[in-house]
């Protein structure tokens, strides 16, 4: 995430970056502020009980929702769902500072900047989980989903790869797909399960590139959690849809 914390217009690169590891490790907080003009002297804080409560309940239904705790998965879902129910009816009570102040944007999948966690340091949980993560078997898994996916899609009429090749010192964060008919293909695959996303939030009208990107461009996951028949599966429903113009 890249934007201007002293109120520039939006869109504009500010004097601030932010870097977010959540793109690569299964965390909803945490990253590295950085500045190449001005010197950052403050010093991160604890965040509060709640941030932390709720960064490790976010994790623990991500691993749910992905089925990566089994058996736990039926033992955790009842508690979850009643915590779904409580916390849908404790909100209506709450102010809206309320409920933001318990964690980021990115707590609930989002992308918005929000200044005011900037200070805010890592939860407990996710530096234990970043400590923990065999980085090295990620980068291998990540570059090998990338380099299976390539070959599969290089000769698939109706679209192709957007950068083939994969130089040896870059760890992907998914695979560019650009297709020539995204309005058929898209809903498809999307209705059948398959993970991917685009940037459809990319503003119209600014850049032709960008825009033919919105549709086109899709984000195929090469995720390192991603079992080898779960990659197997998405390279054979990418490639049914496409020849079949999404019909």
């Amino acid at each position: 995430l890249v934007g201007d914390c002293d109120g520039g217009p939006p869109g504009r690169v500010g004097d601030y970056a932010v870097a977010s590891i959540m793109k690569f490790f299964p965390i909803c907080d945490g990253g590295c502020l950085v500045s190449s003009r001005r010197r950052i002297v403050t010093r991160p804080r604890r965040g509060s009980s709640g941030f932390e409560l709720k960064s490790a309940i976010n994790l623990i239904e991500a691993s749910v929702r992905y089925g990566r705790l089994r058996p736990f998965n039926w033992l955790l879902l009842l508690p979850l769902l009643l915590k779904d129910w409580v916390w849908s009816r404790a909100k209506k009570g709450i102010s809206s500072t309320a409920v933001t102040s318990l964690a980021p944007d990115s707590g609930e999948s989002g992308f918005g900047f929000d200044r005011r966690w900037m200070d805010v340091s890592m939860s407990r949980v996710s530096r234990w989980v970043l400590s923990a993560a065999a980085v090295a078997a990620m980068i291998d898994r990540r570059r090998s989903c990338y380099k299976r996916f390539a070959r599969e899609f290089a000769d698939l009429r109706g679209c192709r790869p957007l950068f083939p090749d994969l130089p040896e010192t870059v760890v992907p964060y998914v695979f560019p797909l650009l297709v020539d008919s995204p309005a058929a293909v898209f809903p498809k695959l999307k209705l059948m399960g398959v993970p991917l996303y685009r940037w459809e939030n990319i503003e119209s009208g600014v850049c032709s590139t960008s825009s033919r990107y919105a549709s086109q461009l899709f984000q195929i996951p090469c995720h390192q959690e991603l079992r080898d028949s779960e990659v197997q599966w998405i390279i054979q429903a990418v490639v049914e849809t496409v020849r079949n113009n999404g019909k």
